[in-house]
């Protein structure tokens, strides 16, 4: 498939990967003003230390060489070691900050997808991939910091070929050294003690596990099981934190112009032998053309800093060169001709094609290349039944599931660890969820005698629904594991195989390279309906119509603390720009903690849309359907503002609500080939509260999975499978009660319920579902009984009638409207958020401006005169609702006073630089946001009216520029709408 992707970023020395050495090449090339980006795969910098927890390798920088460094960041670095205060965090944000001080631009969670050349054929940047699509960065130089010289390998260099070999294989071990009966199985097994890992107040003792392995070949399923096997060999109860990465040293390594056998130091070493010939690309590390003793000097980071700074220098000197030729081709090693021997040949079957067909909003105004991704193939390929993209709460379960199902599952995880926010995240404890008594049903409950059973003394009871993150992780490992799942740590799907409409695969971005992987059936786990978006599903794109998303954050991370919950943060999990942004600023935020969690946790994220939608008001009125696959049960703590009419004219209770979920809602519209799970599941934003839960989730992954095998055993084909069957292996599971199986669809509600409710007070919220969700029956009934109805009832009747867009109640709303004054409105609140979002008020207000009536224009505005920054959100938000219904210019002015009044306005971040400014400390703050969302809908509300002096498109303009995705593409889509859209500079967003 041939697609435009957008030139994004423009740079002289672009450097792949985020290691020390990588920052080290990075502030050296930098000196000379030449402009310098990176891009990383993880979350944060410094990667060949944090990801495998060697701190005890800084132990050289406090040593002579380190006086050496003319950057002050290694001097922060070896001082920060020999006061006992060199954590994960501490690393990270140092690194972070001083990218930021050199003006250099990073981006985390990016990977190359393939290379660029110019029209001199010479080599001119790279496209990378993310959760947003692909962009390419052009570039004189690239640098090459992977771990496996991927870039290198891509660009058709040639390197040694792999032989089946006796590999080393090194991890460290946090807190209790491994039994010695659970190493048996490992060969030439050495464990070394380490310096304690510190955490500011007290280390946490280290050991080192090194064995060799037999490794046959270089397929990253290969080297992704003999990971897993070391993991799980060297696992001890009494383990604190397990790391991200085992160490392997591999033997094929880059073919350059020169060899380098024996190390003398980094000043001194040829630089030829990390050069690929005839190519503006240097490779840097233990994939350089080097010998293996000088590979182990290269892990060393004194070493790989000394490298990198010359690297640097060198790089900056070659972007001196003259600029590019257009035009801009992407090439990778499946299409040049100089490839070499040692790689493979992967071949596209007849009717199948390369697909991604997201594409940030971000960049639509930059120059556009075209690129042919079928004609940039994965040098390795893999035939499965199931992938399973995500191995979070959903994910993990249904890869579990999918492969005791018999089908040969390969489970895709952008992380390192699986279980998602429940491990990773630090939500460490069960809220809602399904229950039979006092356990958990289904496959959740497995899990929790599993974790429980893992180790002789438990830290939590089974009864507590709380879990050791640590233990928790390791259960999921070793049954995915044992059950023959090959677990792909730090992979991340970047395309999808085509056939058709049928989604027969996925491209996947692996630590060790590109892998086409065809499959029966894929399940998007990724909570972001990234596997949907990328093969061109529809989809629901949160906070482009509105911007009511519930917050979110990122957990510090204690060894000795499972549980920690946060919700000071928008934040949109495809954006790579906002995605960074977020994690610099919980860098900075939490300058005491031990370290940051890897994973935003997001409670509503991008969704399909389904071949069913739950909705609110099914829930609320207590729908059942013939393919229901899960119950999940929860109450309503939405972590912000609803939008569902039926939530203005009634809040939500704080009770238990159960809601059966179809199989419908996994399946995306359009396509066939893949399921969906968890957050990305087809439902309104307004049901998220209530189908989010973690025990919950887990079954609806273990659902998914069962179906996954089902549908490849059809050719792929989800909508063929027996439901029959599906739900009764899902109640022998006890994830489904016996009389949910084979139900019916009890929709359309019989006329006499609908008529109880419109004769009933309108106090309970299911009343008020079945009123709003049956309008053709409950509309008549509902103006009649105005004639009658008295009191807070009839007022209820006209709010409910006037969201319905009937004016019958207008006269009794504008009453209500007029006589009353400001009531307690509603000031943003994330964490414990239950009850209504916009006051009886507001209902009242929205519900008259829906009516359209003529004679609401005047008693509107006559009442935003009224309002003043002092009021809560839920005043303003109110008032702007009510002007988009129904514009008035003389609003414009009213609207522009507010803005225009001491601290309203200005709130827009640009740079990436202010993730570091103005931090509160409060893991729940709110205040950010709700100054942040005062400014947009006064702004909002100016320009429905006309505006006034440009102040409202100047203000969403400053918006849409935005770090933070979900204000920026709001503003977009807000100006727009308007016709006032202007060129945005995207170039400004990632600046520092």
């Amino acid at each position: 498939m041939k697609t435009e992707i957008p030139v994004a970023f423009e740079t002289d020395v672009l450097i792949v990967g985020g290691s020390c050495a990588a920052v080290s090449a990075a502030l050296e090339a930098r000196k000379s003003g030449t402009r310098v980006m990176c891009i990383s795969a993880y979350s944060y910098l410094g990667e060949d230390i944090a990801a495998t927890m060697r701190y005890h390798a800084c132990e050289s920088l406090t040593q002579t060489a380190a006086a050496g460094f003319e950057q002050s960041v290694w001097n922060t670095v070896a001082t920060l070691y020999t006061g006992n205060r060199l954590s994960p965090r501490n690393l990270k944000y140092t690194l972070e900050k001083a990218l930021l001080d050199a003006n250099v631009q990073f981006l985390f969670m990016c990977r190359p997808y393939a290379l660029l050349r110019d029209g001199n054929g010479k080599t001119a940047g790279l496209v990378m991939a993310n959760r947003s699509g692909l962009q390419a960065i052009s570039a004189k130089v690239i640098i090459d910091a992977t771990e496996r010289a991927l870039v290198g390998r891509m660009s058709g260099a040639e390197f040694l070929p792999f032989k089946p070999s006796e590999v080393a294989v090194s991890q460290v071990v946090i807190g209790a050294a491994p039994e010695e009966d659970d190493l048996s199985g490992l060969n030439q097994v050495e464990v070394k003690e380490l310096p304690a890992v510190q955490n500011g107040r007290e280390g946490y003792p280290a050991w080192e596990v090194m064995a060799k392995a037999q490794i046959k070949d270089a397929h990253p399923d290969t080297l992704a099981r003999a990971e897993a096997e070391m993991r799980t060999k060297t696992w001890h109860p009494a383990q604190v934190l397990l790391i991200d990465k085992c160490l392997m040293l591999l033997p094929d390594r880059l073919k350059a112009g020169a060899t380098v056998d024996a190390w003398t130091s980094a000043e001194k070493i040829n630089l030829e032998a990390f050069k690929v010939s005839g190519q503006s690309l240097y490779i840097m590390g233990a994939s350089a053309s080097v010998s293996d003793s000088v590979a182990v000097e290269l892990m060393k980071p004194v070493n790989a800093i000394g490298i990198g700074k010359r690297i640097g220098q060198a790089a900056a000197n070659d972007a001196k060169s003259p600029a590019r030729i257009e035009p801009l081709t992407a090439f990778n090693a499946s299409n040049v001709s100089s490839k070499s021997s040692a790689q493979k040949t992967v071949s596209l079957e007849k009717g199948l094609s390369i697909c991604r067909k997201d594409q940030s909003y971000r960049y639509q105004e930059k120059k556009m290349i075209t690129v042919d991704l079928d004609g940039l193939l994965p040098m390795e390929e893999m035939d499965l039944d199931v992938v399973v993209v995500g191995g979070g709460t959903g994910g993990a379960p249904a890869a579990v599931s999918a492969a005791r199902a018999g089908g040969k599952t390969v489970l895709l995880e952008n992380l390192f660890q699986l279980g998602g926010i429940m491990t990773e995240g630090r939500i460490a404890s069960y809220y809602y969820g399904n229950k039979d008594g006092d356990r958990w049903v289904g496959f959740s409950n497995e899990v929790d005698e599993g974790v429980y059973a893992m180790g002789p003394n438990p830290e939590y009871t089974i009864e507590s629904s709380k879990w050791n993150t640590e233990w928790k992780k390791e259960w999921y490992l070793k049954e995915a594991h044992m059950a023959g799942v090959g677990i792909w740590f730090g992979s991340l799907c970047v395309a999808t195989v085509m056939d058709g409409s049928r989604v027969a695969g996925v491209v996947a971005s692996t630590p060790n390279g590109l892998v086409l992987l065809r499959a029966g059936c894929v399940v998007d786990s990724t909570g972001c309906a990234d596997v949907v978006a990328s093969a061109g599903g529809p989809t629901v794109i949160h906070a482009k119509d509105h911007m009511a998303v519930q917050g979110t954050g990122l957990s510090p991370v204690n060894p000795e603390r499972h549980y920690y919950n946060t919700d000071y943060l928008f934040v949109d999990d495809t954006d790579p720009l906002d995605v960074t942004y977020s994690f610099v600023l919980a860098h900075a935020k939490f300058e005491n903690e031990f370290d940051i969690s890897q994973i935003v946790n997001s409670r509503e994220r991008r969704q399909i849309i389904g071949e069913f939608t739950l909705d609110p008001l099914d829930f609320l009125a207590n729908r059942t359907y013939p393919d229901t696959v899960v119950t999940m049960c929860s109450n309503f703590d939405s972590h912000g503002f609803t939008i569902h009419p039926v939530f203005i004219a009634r809040a939500p209770d704080h009770d238990k609500l159960v809601a059966d979920v179809p199989y419908r809602c996994l399946i995306a519209q359009e396509l066939d080939g893949v399921l969906a799970t968890g957050l990305g599941i087809s439902a309104h934003r307004d049901a998220l509260p209530l189908i989010r839960m973690q025990p919950d989730v887990q079954n609806q992954g273990y659902a998914a999975g069962l179906a996954a095998v089902m549908s490849a055993k059809l050719g792929g084909h989800v909508r063929e499978i027996d439901m029959a069957v599906l739900q009764k292996a899902l109640q022998e599971k006890g994830i489904l009660k016996a009389e949910t199986v084979g139900g019916h669809d009890n929709f359309p509600l019989p006329k006499e319920t609908v008529e109880k409710s419109v004769q009933s007070e309108l106090t309970a919220i299911l009343d008020v579902a079945v009123v709003m969700g049956n309008a053709n029956e409950s509309v008549p009934l509902m103006k009649a009984a105005l004639n009658s109805a008295t009191g807070a009832r009839r007022v209820k009747l006209a709010v409910c009638l006037g969201l319905l867009a009937e004016n019958a109640g207008v006269d009794i709303l504008i009453e209500t409207v007029q006589t009353t004054p400001w009531d307690k409105g509603w000031h943003y609140t994330g964490m414990g958020q239950y009850g209504f979002t916009l006051s009886p008020l507001d209902a009242a207000i929205v519900a008259l401006s829906r009516t359209k009536s003529k004679k609401a224009s005047a008693v509107l505005l006559t009442k935003l005169k009224t309002l003043s920054t002092m009021h809560e959100f839920s005043h303003i938000r109110a008032m702007a609702m009510a002007f988009e219904e129904m514009p008035d210019k003389k609003a414009a002015a009213v609207f522009a006073n507010l803005l225009r009044q001491d601290g309203m306005a200005g709130h827009a971040r640009a740079f990436m630089k202010q993730a570091t400014e103005n931090i509160i400390p409060s893991e729940t703050d709110t205040t950010i946001r709700n100054h942040e969302l005062k400014e947009i809908f006064l702004a909002r509300g100016m320009v429905a009216c006309g505006d006034d002096a440009g102040l409202g498109e100047s203000t969403l303009q400053a918006y849409a520029n935005d770090t933070r995705s979900l204000y920026a593409r709001h503003a977009r889509a807000v100006l727009t709408k308007a016709g006032a859209a202007k060129n945005t500079k995207p170039e400004l967003v990632a600046a520092v």
